[in-house]
This record gives structure tokens, C-alpha cells and sequence, in this order.
């Protein structure tokens, strides 16, 4: 349960601020494919990855290190794509 809230409060975090006028008039964003709202696809797309990086966090017994280098090969991949 606090995986899928980090998603939600990871979301808003990385949301385009124009978005919010998109949600607030339930236009249809242009983020990927447009058919959905930039905060619905950014949704789609950050819970698998916070699940994972929740996933990696328990395993490692809290330590930040590969959590930390996992999440900049993620960034450093979306660049790339």
C-alpha cells in the first residue's frame, strides 16, 4: 500500500504543471499517445517502476546504494528511448 501512494505522490511530483489545467478541463494530453492525460499514462508508466524500487529497498534491508544506481540507469535509459 505505500508503494502505490509513493507512486501517486511520485506522479504529481513529476507532472508537467500545464498538465494540471489538461486534468482540471478533462482535455486530452499529448504526452505519449494521446489518448489518456499526461498523470494517467505518468501513473501507468511510475507504479511498475516504484513497485520495483520498493522491491529492491526490502531486499537490500534498507540500503540506498543500489536502489540509488537502479533508479539512475532508469533515468539515464529514458533518455536514451
Amino acid at each position: 500500500m505505500a508503494s502505490m501512494t509513493m507512486a501517486v505522490v511520485n506522479t504529481l511530483w513529476h507532472i508537467h504543471p500545464n498538465s494540471f489545467s489538461e486534468i482540471a478541463l478533462r482535455r486530452e494530453g499529448t504526452y505519449l499517445s494521446g489518448y489518456f492525460p499526461e498523470a494517467i499514462e505518468r501513473l501507468i508508466i511510475t507504479i511498475p517502476i516504484t513497485l520495483v524500487g520498493t522491491f529492491i529497498f526490502n531486499n537490500t534491508k534498507g540500503g540506498l546504494l543500489l536502489m540509488m544506481i537502479s533508479r539512475s540507469a532508469s533515468n539515464t535509459s529514458y533518455f536514451f528511448y
